[in-house]
């Protein structure tokens, strides 16, 4: 199947009915699923967001099948956040976890991921793996999530990142958050052609 046969394309949220379908998928999944909540949840509406979005891009898995005036159409999303958006922000999300001052000192180029969600109906399948060819794999199916951990963790080490001290509570959100930090800098030089050969073939 090729790129224009699938029904899945993968881009930025550039509508409006991107950004709530996106965060409509967001409470399906850390509210209904995990149970989490928090200041900005909007329950009447069904949207998870929270201060941080109006700073963030949203990388969207689009079912081409699905009407976007029915605001079902993303079954993917993966929030992102370069550095030169953090200033506006005052600081990314994960800093009111985690101490991130050794790599905001480095100099690097940097960039948050976070919220990464896929629609229950469309975990194990070809949907999965389209968003991970451009950010690293995420899973919260529970059970498959709890199995394939180590897995996902050895995928980051592979592509030369590692796992930060400590673990933080999010009692908001009912889980239990990991900081990943994956330096492309590491990456192999097989995976980087990889990752290089798909960029050019897009």
């Amino acid at each position: 199947m090729t790129a224009e046969d699938s029904p899945y394309v993968v881009r930025l949220a550039g509508t409006t009915e991107d950004q709530i379908a996106a965060q409509r998928l967001r409470y399906a999944v850390f509210v209904d699923e995990l149970g989490g909540s928090g200041p900005m949840v909007d329950h009447a509406a069904r949207l998870e967001r929270d201060a941080f979005d109006p700073y963030f891009d949203h990388l969207v898995l689009v079912d081409r099948r699905r009407d976007p005036l029915g605001l079902d159409h993303v079954v993917g999303v993966y929030r992102v956040m370069p550095l030169d958006r953090r200033a506006a922000a005052q600081r990314f999300y994960s800093e009111t976890e985690y101490d991130l001052t050794p790599l905001l000192a480095s100099g690097r180029r940097l960039l948050e991921l976070g919220r990464s969600c896929v629609d229950r109906n469309h975990r194990g399948g070809s949907a999965m793996f389209l968003p991970m060819d451009l950010v690293a794999p995420e899973c919260l199916d529970r059970k498959a999530a709890m199995a394939a951990t180590p897995a996902l963790i050895k995928a980051y080490l592979r592509l030369g990142g590692f796992v930060g001290d400590g673990a933080f509570v999010d009692h908001a959100f009912n889980t239990t958050d990991v900081c990943l930090v994956m330096d492309t800098g590491l990456m192999s030089a097989r995976h980087r052609e990889f990752y290089l050969r798909k960029s050019r073939a897009a």
